[in-house]
């Protein structure tokens, strides 16, 4: 049992490190520098599913991939049904919780929630697009999910947190609206913008 982490930088670089003793975690090895978009990468987010192969996702400004080819551990995936028009400024796997699926939860002027699956038992994953939240004049700056995937809670630009939470017809609906006790006053530390995303998952050989 390893551990892994990742990082991405502002040259479009995503970093996965490996502990191998997990008795001493002051020590991490490089595995796999992936140059993942051409522009800075500036959000990532690992799937906590732990029946399918490891799988993260990654936000960027740049609408194109750098990332064609993928030696040696990690393979990117091409899904068509992750499509964002908007500027995404977060991205948030669900908790599995029993699930055989992922569920991925995608911030920008709405909220978007992908389902993936795997596809067949050696590379290929299918992404369907699940729900859409109305269109509105903010920006979900942070996505977070509760324990069990079934709440989700943004944190907006006009200085609300609102809930969502799937219902017995499968649909995502707003369950609470959270107003700040201050002021909400702008400033230019606002989160700057990304406009697409991809999705790695760990092979174990290499692909051309």
């Amino acid at each position: 049992m390893h551990l892994f982490q990742a990082t991405v930088s502002s040259q479009g670089v995503l970093r996965i490190y490996e502990a191998p003793d997990i008795m001493n975690i002051s020590m991490w090895s490089l595995t796999q520098d992936i140059v993942v978009f051409r522009g800075r990468c500036s959000c990532l987010t690992w799937s906590t599913q732990r029946l399918t192969k490891p799988l993260i996702a990654v936000g960027s400004d740049d609408t194109h991939s750098a990332a064609k080819r993928v030696a040696v551990k990690w393979q990117l995936l091409d899904l068509p049904a992750l499509k964002v028009t908007d500027p995404v400024t977060d991205i948030a796997f669900a908790p599995s919780a029993g699930r055989s699926y992922h569920l991925l939860a995608v911030g920008s002027k709405d909220i978007c929630i992908f389902k993936m699956s795997d596809k067949d038992k050696h590379t290929d994953m299918d992404g369907d697009f699940l729900e859409r939240t109305a269109p509105t004049n903010y920006e979900v700056w942070r996505l977070s999910w509760n324990i069990t995937g079934t709440i989700l809670t943004g944190a907006s630009s006009d200085g609300y947190v609102r809930l969502w939470k799937e219902n017995l017809l499968k649909k995502w609906s707003p369950m609470a609206t959270i107003r700040s006790t201050d002021d909400y006053k702008g400033s230019a530390d606002d989160p700057q913008t990304v406009t697409s995303i991809c999705s790695l998952t760990k092979e174990s050989h290499i692909y051309y």
